[in-house]
């Protein structure tokens, strides 16, 4: 197994220098990947989990790219319909070809009904234009002069450079835990990236990709991975506003996720450390690293 770590880009500990330290930590302490979320504006009914915004992932890859060397870098995830697909695509390619083929394209059609109301983005339409936006990126990455009539867009000979490093385009990773994204992923993904999935969602989903491979004739089923957000006990420090947070001491949290996910052939696990600062953080991948990872990996 795989895992990853989400920098300190949203939320309480979210800091520009402390994304570059953390993520040049995480890669000096052996993780797999980094990873950045996405909104482009936050209601205030959820600023007390999410903090006052989140640092746009675009600038970010590109930065990050020439600060490391071996770590994928990934979102989770990017509200699709939030942005014109065509510019999405162009800079995820610039950003993949400047890490060396390291990015990956988490993908959702999100749920925050404000915030698009605020962009203006018909918020019924979501998933039909997800659809259609990846749909679009695909052609581009891959054709040399795609052409693409769509319900939203539609054009002809639209020629895109650079492209990415691997030949079918940059990877896509689909993110929801709903029946909806796990279609999206049969579809569309090269991976599954559910967040904070129980067992059962988890056992759940990975019987319906099967099946939805099997009737769409799919040779194999996308990659199943998963993303955690984990507050390890170290020292006395303040709780963490998020609820849903796997809590305890490194041996606690290693038999938790033990218990839980053993056996579901889950290939990577991005954790989310919610410390209230970065620096904190950095000693909670570092525990995470030593007393978690390798018990885990043992189950």
């Amino acid at each position: 197994m795989k895992f990853g770590i989400t920098l300190p880009q949203y939320a309480q500990a979210v800091s520009p220098e402390g994304c570059v330290e953390v993520a040049k930590v995480a890669e000096r302490l052996g993780y797999d990947s980094v990873w950045l979320a996405d909104h482009v504006v936050t209601p205030p009914t959820f600023a007390s989990a999410y903090g006052p915004g989140f640092m746009d992932p675009f600038v970010l890859m590109g930065y990050l790219a020439s600060v490391t060397e071996r770590v994928d870098i990934g979102t989770a995830v990017i509200v699709v319909p939030s942005r014109n697909p065509l510019a999405v695509a162009s800079m995820l390619a610039t950003a993949d070809k400047l890490s060396g083929g390291r990015i990956i394209f988490g993908a959702g059609a999100g749920w925050d009904r404000e915030e698009f109301e605020a962009l203006g983005v018909p918020f019924e339409e979501r998933g039909a234009m997800t659809d259609e936006y990846l749909a679009i990126m695909r052609a581009l990455w891959t054709e040399e002069a795609p052409a693409f009539d769509g319900r939203y867009f539609r054009f002809a000979n639209a020629v895109m450079a650079p492209k990415p490093v691997r030949p079918e385009g940059v990877r896509v990773w689909i993110g929801g835990n709903a029946p909806a994204a796990q279609r999206r992923a049969v579809r569309s993904g090269d991976a599954w990236h559910p967040s904070n999935a129980s067992r059962t969602e988890r056992e759940s989903g990975i019987v319906r990709i099967r099946e939805l491979c099997e009737a769409s004739g799919r040779a194999a089923p996308p990659a199943m991975t998963l993303r955690l957000d984990i507050r390890l006990a170290l020292g006395n420090r303040p709780d963490t506003p998020r609820p849903w947070c796997i809590r305890g001491k490194p041996a606690e949290v290693a038999e938790r996720i033990g218990t839980d996910y053993a056996g579901l052939g889950l290939e990577h696990l991005g954790v989310d450390m919610a410390d209230p600062t970065w620096e904190q953080m950095v000693e909670s991948i570092d525990a995470f690293a030593r007393d978690v990872i390798q018990h885990v990996a043992a189950l």
